[in-house]
């Protein structure tokens, strides 16, 4: 296992910033998500720590040993691509590669091969041929292959893309598996939410190259800290609106489409203005359906989803805003409807407008 510190690190390539000022680190035996749209900056990160590309400026540290000069095979990292290549002999052969590479006998091979293979669910088809996997058997190979060198830390550039939504849910189950049987450091990239909800124990969101946030799934999703967080997480998507923060005395209201919503003061950071401008956004399943509620809304579409529905709503002639709602399956809703709606005002998230960041505590 390893702990994994990134200081100030810097990355150019042809003269555009990769990253720049990151600064990261990844515990003894987390499972990281690196979580974040293309070019965001998750596959430079795991090309620096596993030494495929040169870090600019800055300091790498792999178990509090600067590491930024050391080659590939001398940082006990395994790195599993998407689409990855298997060789054409047989799955045995193919996880055994790289132990023979590094000179084990054949009796510590075969211990080791038949461990991961046991770990992984693959020792039935350890004489088969890549042609004949299927995509999940193929993906775990691929897997096995890394892990069985015993890494100390695990680095994963979206492996999951290529498969479909079944073998997708099937291989995020197994890696949180296989994670706890190991104790390994694992870092994830991925540009999937869901993938960073459901596996990791720490997610960090990526942004142009810069972190926009680091926590728990349940902190990123209940505490954003920038609009970029809350609307890239979360679905249906994060609703959002502009308005402005009141302050008198000590009282503290905030007023969009048309509300005027009283909030706690207390919840606020220091230092803000009267009639500051702010970006609004309230998690759908944060809205309820309401007789006497904070507004009226006349219902757009309706989505059926079995135990839920997802509605989506015209706040009113003054407003262009269009928001969605969840509610329960079994309330009976039309398109056309208009209906009351209560904001639970403490799940607003409230962002300063110009800078995008919070100031919620």
């Amino acid at each position: 296992m390893s702990e994994i510190k990134l200081v100030n690190i810097k990355k150019e390539y042809e003269s555009k910033k990769l990253l720049e000022d990151f600064s990261l680190t990844v515990n003894d035996g987390e499972f990281v998500c690196l979580l974040g749209p293309t070019g965001s900056g998750k596959s430079a990160v795991l090309r620096l720590i596993a030494g495929l590309d040169e870090i600019t400026s800055g300091e790498l540290l792999i178990d509090g040993e600067l590491s930024n000069q050391k080659i590939p095979k001398d940082r006990n990292a395994a790195m599993v691509f998407a689409n990855e290549q298997l060789m054409p002999q047989n799955v045995y052969e193919n996880i055994a590669f790289g132990l023979k590479l590094r000179k084990l006998n054949a009796e510590e091979i075969n211990i080791k091969v038949r461990e991961i293979a046991r770990i992984l669910n693959i020792e039935g088809i350890l004489q088969k041929k890549p042609k004949t996997l299927t995509a999940h058997e193929r993906q775990r190979v691929t897997i096995a292959r890394r892990l069985v060198r015993e890494p100390s830390v695990c680095l994963f550039d979206d492996v999951l893309s290529s498969l479909n939504d079944d073998l997708t849910k099937i291989m995020r189950s197994e890696l949180v598996k296989i994670h706890y049987r190991l104790g390994s450091t694992f870092i994830f990239a991925t540009r999937d939410q869901i993938d960073a909800m459901t596996m990791a124990t720490k997610i960090v969101v990526l942004n142009g190259g810069k972190i926009e946030q680091i926590g728990s799934p349940r902190e990123i999703y209940t505490k954003p800290q920038t609009v970029f967080v809350a609307t890239y997480v979360g679905s249906p998507q994060i609703n959002l609106a502009t308005g402005v923060l009141n302050l008198n005395g000590d009282n503290a209201s905030v007023e969009f489409c048309g509300m005027n919503l009283e909030i706690n003061k207390d919840s606020l950071v220091e230092n803000l203005s009267d009639k500051q401008n702010l970006t609004v956004a309230i998690r759908p399943e944060n809205i309820k359906l309401s007789k006497n509620g904070n507004f009226e809304a006349e219902i757009k579409s309706v989505e059926n989803h079995g135990a839920y529905k997802v509605l989506t709503l015209q706040l009113g002639e003054k407003t262009l805003n269009e928001w969605s709602v969840v509610t329960t399956g079994d309330e009976e809703i039309k398109v056309g409807d208009k209906l009351g709606f209560e904001i639970d005002v403490n799940k607003l998230h409230l962002f300063d407008q110009m800078s995008e960041q919070t100031i919620l505590k």
